[in-house]
Formats: C-alpha cells, structure tokens, sequence
C-alpha cells in the first residue's frame, strides 16, 4: 500500500490516497501502537473463535449429533438475572451481541462438561481439553476485566493469557483452515 502511495497509484487498486502518520514514523509497529478494544477482541472476535472451532471439532470427532445435544443443553438452562437465555438453542444464532457472547462463556464450561465419551483411537481429542480450554478462557476473560490492576495482576494476566493461547492452539490449529493465522490471536 506504501508503495501504490508514493506512487500515486493507488487508484489503480483502489487505495484512497490519504496520508498515513504511521508511515512517516520509520521502524514502528502498529500492533504496539494501539490498544485494542477488549469487546471486539474477546468477547466479538476470540470466544466466537473457540465456539466455533468447537462445533467442528465435536462434530468431526462425534458426529452432529453431539451438536445438537450442546444446542439442547443450552435451551434447558433456566432464566436467571444477568443470563441471557436462548430458548431455542445458539447455533443457529449468527449475530450475537457482546453480552450473548458473555452469557454464553458463563454457560459453555457446564454445556461442554462430559458431552462425549472418550475414545481410544489415536488424535481423538479428549473431552476434558474441550472443557479446560474454556475454565482456561473464563480465568483469562474475568481477569482482564479487573478496573485496577497491580504488578502481579498484570503477570497473572499475561501468564492466563499465555496458557489459554497456548492450549487453544494445541487444540483447534489443525480445524482451522488459516492455522489460526488471525490478527486477534497473535495480540
């Protein structure tokens, strides 16, 4: 893009020539020079990740019709204040909002919890991974929502955040056609 710019050639790919501060600033990497947002990063962009990669493991490991039990478990849970309730399931949901996500990390860890036996067969992937990585997700999720954080909050923190990414990885990378090669992930 910096080269259509000086160029000015950037209509020919449909770039809109607009100064760019960033280039003026040589060395500089935009991913430590801005602060993502927590909603979009988390709760619109890692969790729905996880959900998703999770209905294609179950059902590549299980079959469909562990899908649909996890869509059944979802429906049984019962109103509660603050929880969102999906009544009719969440799978065939496409846009949910940030608080149906957070809804939806409170219950996941119980939905997932001993949906599928084990089986022996090489590569099969255990059912309490499944239900770890989302324990792992939901320690990192409430600990970067603290308003106020100290030293060791901050290396709490980066240790939770590390774990789960570690673990997310070794779980879901060979169900993802990018081998999770996804902004979100890598900040």
């Amino acid at each position: 893009m910096k080269l259509y710019y000086k160029n000015n050639t950037g209509k020919n790919v449909s770039i809109e020539n607009v100064r760019n501060f960033f280039w003026s600033v040589p060395n500089i990497n935009i991913y430590a020079t801005t602060v993502p947002d927590r909603m979009h990063h988390l709760d619109l962009g890692l969790f729905q990740h996880q959900l998703n990669f999770t209905k294609i493991l179950i059902n590549k490991q299980c079959r469909k019709s562990f899908i649909d039990k996890m869509n059944n478990c979802v429906k049984l849970i019962p109103c509660y204040k603050d929880l969102k309730s999906f009544l009719n399931g969440f799978l065939h949901l496409t846009l949910l909002t940030a608080s149906e996500y957070q809804s939806l990390m409170k219950i996941m860890i119980f939905i997932v919890d001993e949906l599928y036996e084990d089986s022996g067969s090489p590569n099969f992937i255990k059912n309490n991974k499944i239900t770890e990585v989302y324990l792992k997700w939901n320690k990192m999720y409430l600990l970067s929502r603290k308003e106020n954080y100290e030293e060791s909050d901050v290396t709490l923190l980066q240790e939770s955040i590390n774990e789960w990414a570690k673990f997310f990885i070794e779980l879901f990378k060979e169900h993802s056609k990018s081998e999770l090669q996804f902004p979100k992930l890598h900040s």
